[in-house]
């Protein structure tokens, strides 16, 4: 996936979040907010069901609220509605002059949320966005649209087509992971 910073997550295995899914302070703990679907996550320790998850990305400089793949790059991994504890790790500038923070998270997630293997979930995906997006017209290339162009198309064609928002999220995700780089 391009885009992945160039620090190493935790010690902890690579998993992948199958669905929107909520972080949360401890095991059934405070709720922090949301990670989207398809968000890379390091595995720290599992505890009753619950595993304590390391997510690093990007945030623009004092927003605190979101979490993304990359500078300039607006592939949501993350929001936060809670107090989450963000370690900034450095700086850097976008092509815009936009200051972004490399920020890293640790927080908690139901076990049953993660995969091992994020093709698996663009596969279900590819076939939901074939089967939704198609219906009207000529299905479009996800390589025909930047990943900062695809969020405000799905948002638009997401309640023509009858998705929900978990669906809309899911797809969104997905024309980025696939999108023209």
């Amino acid at each position: 996936m391009a885009g992945l910073l160039v620090w190493a997550l935790g010690q902890g295995r690579t998993a992948y979040t199958g669905a929107a899914t909520s972080l949360l302070s401890a095991p059934k703990g405070a709720n922090l907010g949301s990670l989207t679907p398809g968000t890379r996550v390091a595995v720290l320790k599992e505890q009753a069901g619950f595993s304590q998850v390391q997510l690093q990305g990007w945030s623009p400089q004092g927003g605190a609220t979101a979490l993304f793949e990359a500078k300039g790059q607006r592939v949501l991994l993350a929001s936060f509605t809670g107090q989450v504890q963000r370690r900034v790790r450095g700086q850097g500038k976008d092509e815009g002059g936009t200051v972004w923070e490399q920020v890293e998270v640790v927080g908690w997630v139901a076990k049953s949320a993660l995969i091992a293997d994020v093709n698996t979930l663009w596969k279900q995906a590819g076939v939901l966005y074939q089967q939704r997006c198609s219906t009207c017209h000529a299905l479009p290339e996800t390589g025909k649209f930047t990943a900062n162009q695809w969020p405000p198309i799905m948002r638009g064609m997401g309640p023509r087509s009858g998705l929900t928002a978990e669906q809309t999220q899911l797809l969104t995700r997905y024309a980025q992971a696939h999108a023209k780089r």
